[in-house]
């Protein structure tokens, strides 16, 4: 019978602790485990036990395998380290593994458990004996030949010149040469990395002991990685030599530049990603700005009732379809990590404000009550403000999906919960509420209260999942109480910022003031290739400014050489000629030009095209598709500002 494996494993999952058994077991191995699933437990266990091996998850409860490393290392434990982890990054196992981890082992991949626990415990046995041979070096030169005749790792001594004056056996398994006594280590080192090993030699102090990778040359003219550990000792002469144990690790090396390359590429696909996503979002949003806005100036403008009715269905229509094609690429660069997250101070007043008038229309449209209650005292938060709106949106959409009559409110206000300060927003709805049974699916992506062909409501079912991913990503929580047929009441929280804060004009409830009517003489530049957007820009204006066009960067340029403007708008995507990003750069160029405030009209909509844009030196940008009231209460801000 095999030998008993004396295993602990830290894992606060037991159906996966039950499978790591499972698989060792079925795989011709003998092993004994005591699981721990705490800090506590796993100190506890290793202070008064010995180990053969150590086995652990990445990310645990108020606790990670990178500290249980750390806490081993640190009580300078032999027994090797595995992370068994369905969450551990290319980036962060490269770095266990130069902080002395064995291996790791990815969860969906268990079949190689078995084999990396078998080498991790043959390696583990190796460095023993080694470690036992050194110290037996400085008692009996005579013993020590003997015992590490038998080494798999190579045992030398060197003069400090570098000629071997002792070399065990295991020469001729690694590098197929029969004996390297009278041999200089430096005529088998590769030359990329001979300089290195000539330092060691020349800078070595007594009893200090340094380690070292390169290459060493077999016989066969190919090179082998190597990690040797040089130690400085004096001989009974007094005169100095060097002692290396030198092993073999082409197999680690060509691990790691594996993982590396895996990174790389991850990285690569992530970036690709990105960009997809970005497209995804500019090809939508471009055309949506046109149906949209055409859709709300057809409902504004004409008399017929009927037509009046098929413009304002447009409309709805159009912005269903937005907020369906926003979800979906909001959850897509969830999932690929893509939002890049910039936490600033923002006022809860204001934007539940904004937010709220881009909800009246479908309050009108459904007969509901919609009120909002804003507290008179500025309430500010930490958050990334286009993901929080973004959130927010989702929320507040979901609770008109689902209330037929009766009212929604939403009310913002400072409270202490958790022993932390948070900024509360809080929507509440007398929809058709949650059956308690569905309480675990609503955050779950694609997940309704109805499905299938019978469903009753429209939706993917992604709105409160990608809310609820974005308020955790900004260090914020939501939690939700309802009853079927009497509502339901969202709770978000986010921190409350620290900081002391001026008034702010734009929260003290007064209607916001449009554009004075001399306004109406200023120029704007709107460069946009794309004639309907351009057409429905100079509608929504009209009244409030004098718009100009440009359909490339170039023309742009030459323009504002010539004429005086206000403020540029730029489109981002400008087809054949040079980009919204290429044609700013140039127009900072001219000095005359520097403090031109121009603002991006995009339909790139991602947080990271955001960031992107905000730090090639636009002054503000505006996603497509915006209402008449967003653009110009928009340019009013940046010409204000």
């Amino acid at each position: 019978m095999l030998d008993k494996i004396k295993i602990l494993h830290l894992e606060d999952n037991i159906y996966d602790a039950e499978l790591v058994e499972h698989i060792l077991i079925t795989n011709g191995l003998n092993p004994e485990i005591k699981v721990v699933k705490k800090e506590d437990e796993f100190i506890d266990a290793i202070e008064h036990n010995s180990y053969d091996l150590i086995i652990s998850d990445h990310t645990l409860i108020g606790f990670t395998g990178t500290e249980a490393l750390r806490i081993l290392t640190e009580r300078k434990s032999d027994a090797p380290f595995i992370f068994v982890s369905g969450t551990m990054g290319e980036e962060v196992a490269i770095s266990s593994l130069t902080q002395g981890a064995t291996d790791y082992v990815l969860k969906h991949k268990l079949e190689r458990l078995p084999s990396a626990v078998k080498r991790a415990l043959k390696e583990s046995e190796e460095k023993k004996k080694l470690k036992w041979a050194e110290e037996e070096l400085k008692k009996n030169e005579e013993r020590y030949r003997i015992l590490t005749e038998n080494a798999s790792d190579l045992i030398s001594k060197l003069t400090v010149n570098g000629d071997f004056i002792f070399a065990t056996k295991a020469s001729y398994s690694l590098f197929g040469i029969e004996s390297l006594t009278g041999e200089s280590i430096f005529s088998f080192i590769h030359p990329d990395d001979v300089e290195n090993v000539k330092t060691i030699f020349q800078s070595i102090s007594e009893k200090e002991r340094r380690t070292l990778e390169y290459r060493f040359r077999h016989k066969n003219g190919s090179y082998i990685w190597c990690e040797t550990s040089f130690r400085f000792l004096k001989d009974e002469n007094n005169n100095g030599e060097i002692i290396i144990v030198l092993r073999d690790i082409s197999e680690r090396k060509k691990y790691e530049e594996e993982l590396l390359d895996a990174k790389l590429k991850a990285e690569e696909m992530s970036k690709l990603k990105s960009n997809f996503l970005s497209n995804m979002s500019h090809e939508f949003r471009t055309p949506m700005n046109g149906i949209i806005g055409f859709a709300e100036i057809l409902k504004s403008e004409v008399k017929d009732k009927d037509h009046k009715d098929y413009a304002s269905r447009i409309y709805i229509s159009g912005k269903r379809l937005l907020t369906t094609l926003s979800s979906i690429l909001n959850l897509s660069a969830l999932e690929n990590n893509i939002p890049e997250i910039n936490l600033a101070d923002v006022k809860l007043n204001s934007l539940i404000e904004s937010i709220s008038e881009s909800f009246e229309d479908s309050a009108a449209n459904k007969k509901l009550k919609f009120e909002t209650l804003i507290h008179k005292k500025d309430i500010d938060v930490v958050a990334d403000k286009m993901l929080f709106e973004q959130a927010l949106m989702n929320i507040i959409d979901n609770a008109f999906k689902f209330t037929r009559e009766g009212e929604i409110t939403i009310e913002i206000k400072s409270i202490e919960k958790y022993n932390k300060h948070y900024g509360a927003v809080i929507i509440k709805d007398t929809g058709i509420g949650i059956p308690r049974n569905s309480y675990p699916d609503i955050f779950e992506d694609f997940k309704q209260v109805s499905e299938g062909y019978s469903r009753k409501y429209e939706g993917l079912g992604l709105g409160l999942p990608v809310a609820k991913r974005i308020i955790e990503l900004l260090n914020g929580k939501i939690e939700f109480e309802s009853e079927v047929g009497k509502g339901t009441i969202f709770y978000v929280y986010l921190p409350l910022s620290m900081q002391k804060k001026l008034p702010d004009k734009d929260n003290d409830n007064s209607p916001r003031v449009p554009a004075s009517d001399k306004q109406a003489h200023e120029k704007i530049l709107y460069v946009e290739d794309n004639e309907v957007n351009y057409f429905l820009m100079k509608k929504f204006l009209k009244d409030k400014f004098v718009v100009d066009n440009a359909a490339t960067g170039e023309e742009a340029i030459e323009k504002l050489n010539h004429e005086n403007y206000r403020l540029v708008l730029m489109d981002i995507n400008l087809g054949i000629g040079i980009n919204g990003v290429e044609t700013l750069k140039r127009i900072r160029k001219n000095n005359k030009h520097k403090g031109m405030p121009v603002a991006a009209v995009t339909g790139y909509a991602l947080p990271s095209d955001r960031d992107n844009l905000l730090n090639n030196g636009f002054n503000e940008l505006i996603t497509k598709p915006f209402t008449k009231d967003e653009i110009i209460l928009f340019i009013n801000g940046v010409i204000n500002n």
